[in-house]
């Protein structure tokens, strides 16, 4: 090959790597704005159910459920704003 082939050979793969660059950054913030949309009918869905001072009330486990949860910590509830989703990680990233 000639240097002025390598050249042009060279000049379409930098041409190509910035194209497919654009193409996923283009699409991760798609991703990121429907994302956040989402978020944002869920928080606004969340905060437009009524509020109830007692938790629904719990089935009674089936005895195979119960079996299974045997190995399984106990979930505590966690103290703050339980209608609101926390914001999603890795998009502060971005």
């Amino acid at each position: 090959m000639e240097l002025d082939e390598l050249r042009k050979l060279q000049s379409q793969v930098q041409s190509a790597a910035r194209d497919i660059e654009q193409s996923v950054s283009n699409a991760a913030r798609d991703v990121e704005s429907g994302v956040r949309s989402v978020e944002s009918q869920l928080n606004e869905g969340a905060s437009a159910a009524p509020a109830k001072d007692e938790p629904p009330p719990q089935s009674q486990p089936s005895p195979a459920e119960e079996g299974s949860k045997a190995h399984e910590p106990a979930r505590e509830d966690v103290a703050g704003d339980a209608s609101r989703q926390a914001t999603l990680p890795g998009f502060d990233r971005i």
